[in-house]
């Protein structure tokens, strides 16, 4: 999970990453990798649906 994730982060193809915050706790073994490095580009206002509440980010890798 994470390591494919950091490798995809690290391509010189990843112009964007598009993520989606879940808020609550979850039964989670396996975490994203940190991406303070990346510009936020935007944040969509919180929604909620179905009893989860989210909100979707976009970022930019340094310099792109």
């Amino acid at each position: 999970g994470a390591g494919i994730y950091a490798l995809a982060l690290g391509h010189p193809d990843c112009a964007r990453l598009l993520l989606t915050r879940v808020r609550g706790t979850h039964g989670c073994d396996a975490f994203f990798p940190r991406f303070a490095e990346l510009r936020p580009l935007r944040t969509g206002d919180e929604q909620q649906e179905g009893g989860a509440r989210f909100a979707f980010s976009e970022y930019a890798p340094p310099g792109r």
